[in-house]
C-alpha cells in the first residue's frame, strides 16, 4: 500500500483511501487535487488485495467454483413429515400403539432397522399380544440373519389367538435357516396336512421337497 501526499491539504493519504481516474492517477478524497507519491511503501498489499490474493491461491478455490450453484443441494435436507407427525403425537401420548407401529414401519421402510426395532419392542412391552409387532420384529431379525431370534418371535405368535398359517410357514423357514432342519420339516409337514389346496399349500410342498431332498 503506497503513501501519497496532498499539497493542498498538507497531509498524507494512503492509495486505498484515495480516488482514481481512468488513467489510474490518484486524487485526494477531500480537495480532489492530485496526490504525490512519497516513495514509501506502508505495506505490500492493502487488506482487500491481501484477501483477494489469498482466495486466488487457496487450494479449494478451483474446486469450489465447480460447485457454484450446487452447494445448496448438499446443505438442504428433506424433512420427513410422516415421522415428525408420529413423533409429535407420541410426545402427547407416548403409549399410542398405533403411532408406535406406524413409526416403526416408517423407519423400517427407510432401512433404519435399529430404530424400527426400538419402536416395535415398545409395542410388545405395552401389549404382549400385538401379533403384528412380533411379525415385524421377526421379519427384521430374518433380514439381519438373526434366525434364532426370529424363531423366538414367531413361536410367540403361535400362542396368540390370531395366529395365521403364513406365520407357521415363516416359522418353518426360520427353523431351517437357524440350523434346525428337523423342526422345519415337522412344521411344514403339520402345516401341509391342515392347509386346503391352493397357493400356500403349493409353497409348503415345494419348500418341504427341497428341504427333504
Amino acid at each position: 500500500m503506497k503513501l501519497l501526499f496532498c499539497i493542498q491539504c498538507q497531509q498524507g493519504v494512503y492509495d486505498i483511501q484515495s480516488l482514481t481516474n481512468d488513467q489510474g492517477l490518484f486524487f485526494c478524497p477531500s480537495c480532489q487535487k492530485p496526490l504525490y507519491y512519497l516513495g514509501r511503501e506502508v505495506a505490500t498489499l492493502s487488506p482487500v488485495s491481501a484477501f483477494e490474493e489469498y482466495d486466488s491461491k487457496h487450494w479449494l478455490t478451483d474446486k469450489l467454483s465447480q460447485f457454484k450453484g450446487k452447494v445448496s443441494n448438499y446443505t438442504s435436507f428433506p424433512v420427513d413429515h410422516d415421522i415428525m407427525e408420529c413423533e409429535e403425537l407420541l410426545r402427547h401420548n407416548p403409549h399410542n400403539t398405533e403411532a408406535l407401529f406406524h413409526l416403526g414401519m416408517l423407519y423400517k421402510s427407510r432401512t433404519k432397522l435399529e430404530l424400527a426395532t426400538h419402536y416395535f419392542k415398545k409395542i410388545i412391552t405395552a401389549d404382549p399380544t400385538h401379533s403384528d409387532a412380533y411379525r415385524q420384529l421377526a421379519h427384521i431379525a430374518m433380514i439381519q440373519r438373526k434366525y434364532t431370534l426370529a424363531v423366538d418371535y414367531l413361536n410367540t405368535i403361535q400362542t396368540h389367538p390370531n395366529s395365521q398359517d403364513v406365520d407357521q410357514f415363516h416359522l418353518a423357514v426360520a427353523y431351517y435357516f437357524s440350523g434346525q432342519k428337523s423342526h422345519a420339516i415337522t412344521q411344514l409337514t403339520s402345516l401341509k396336512k391342515i392347509l386346503p389346496d391352493g397357493d400356500m399349500k403349493a409353497k409348503v410342498s415345494t419348500l418341504l421337497s427341497q428341504i427333504v431332498d
